[in-house]
C-alpha cells in the first residue's frame, strides 16, 4: 500500500505533498551547500591542469577531483531545480520529474547511481557523495603541491570514489619506478615497519574495518559477546612488491576486502 502510493504521487505534481515528503533531501542538500559552497560552483578548467600531475596516483587523485566536482554539478542540477520548481521559479520539465519520482519513491535516480555507485538510500548516498568530495578535495590540494605519496599522510580508501582504481594506479607509479611489469608485482599489506619491499612507494591505509575479530597490528584477538561485529585495525601499509621478495610474514592468510559493510 506504502508504495501503491509514493508510485502515485510520484506521477503528479502535488506541490504541497512534494514538498513534504522531498523536504529531508532538500534540506540535507540546503545545509550541505551552505557548509561547501563549491557543490554548486561548476568546475572551471583552468583549476585543474593535468600537465602538472606527474605521477599515477597524483593524476588518479586530480580526475578523482574532477569526477567528484561533476557528480555535485549534477546533484545540483536535480535537487536544485527541483527546489526551485517548489518555490515557483523554475518550470517542471520530464528530467526534474524523473528525479523527483525517484526521491519520491526513496530511490537514487538513474543518472547519479550511473556517474557513481553509492548507498541505495538517496539520503545516504547524497551524505557520501559530499563527504568523498571533502576529502578528496584535501588530497588534491596534497596532490597539487609535494604529492600525495609525499606527504606522509595516511589514505582512508573509503574517501574515495574509486578504491580500487587507487589501488591500480599505485601499482602503475610502482612498476615505472621499479622498471618492473606489472604483471611481476603483487599487492602485499604488512603492519610491520621493518619490511623492505626495496623500494619506499607504500600507503598507509586508515579506516579499515575486521569483521568477527579484533586485530591489534600483531595478531588476531577474539571478540567479546558484547562487541560491534566489525572494528576498527591499526593504519597497514599497502604496496605492491616484486614477487621475488618474500612476503612480510613467514605465513600469510589471503582476505577480501569489500567497500562497505554491506559487500
Amino acid at each position: 500500500k506504502t508504495m501503491a502510493t509514493a508510485a502515485s504521487t510520484a506521477k503528479r505534481f502535488d506541490r504541497e505533498l512534494w514538498s513534504r515528503q522531498l523536504a529531508p533531501v532538500l534540506k540535507l542538500w540546503e545545509r550541505l551547500v551552505a557548509q561547501h559552497p563549491q557543490l554548486k560552483k561548476p568546475l572551471n578548467a583552468r583549476e585543474v591542469d593535468m600537465r602538472s600531475f606527474k605521477t599515477p596516483v597524483d593524476t588518479f587523485v586530480a580526475m578523482e577531483y574532477i569526477h567528484g566536482r561533476a557528480l555535485m554539478s549534477l546533484l545540483e542540477r536535480g535537487i536544485g531545480s527541483v527546489a526551485r520548481v517548489l518555490k515557483g521559479t523554475q518550470m517542471l520539465t520530464p528530467a526534474i520529474q524523473d528525479v523527483a519520482t525517484a526521491l519520491l519513491r526513496n530511490e537514487v535516480p538513474g543518472p547519479w547511481d550511473s556517474k557513481w555507485e553509492g548507498p541505495e538510500d538517496p539520503i545516504q548516498y547524497v551524505r557520501s557523495a559530499v563527504s568523498r568530495l571533502v576529502e578528496v578535495e584535501r588530497m588534491f590540494g596534497m596532490a597539487g603541491k609535494s604529492g600525495l605519496m609525499e606527504s606522509g599522510t595516511s589514505i582512508n580508501l573509503g574517501h574515495m570514489y574509486h578504491a580500487d582504481t587507487f589501488l591500480n594506479a599505485l601499482r602503475q607509479q610502482t612498476a615505472r619506478a621499479l622498471d618492473e611489469s606489472m604483471d611481476n608485482l603483487r599487492l602485499v599489506t604488512t603492519w610491520d615497519a621493518s619490511y623492505n619491499p626495496g623500494h619506499n612507494l607504500g600507503a598507509s591505509i586508515a579506516g579499515l574495518m575486521l569483521q568477527g575479530a579484533g586485530f591489534n597490528g600483531k595478531k588476531l584477538q577474539h571478540l567479546s559477546a558484547d562487541a560491534a561485529s566489525a572494528v576498527m585495525v591499526p593504519d597497514v601499509m599497502f604496496l605492491w612488491a616484486p614477487k621475488s621478495k618474500p612476503m612480510p610474514y613467514p605465513n600469510c592468510l589471503a582476505t577480501p576486502l569489500y567497500r562497505s559493510q554491506d559487500r
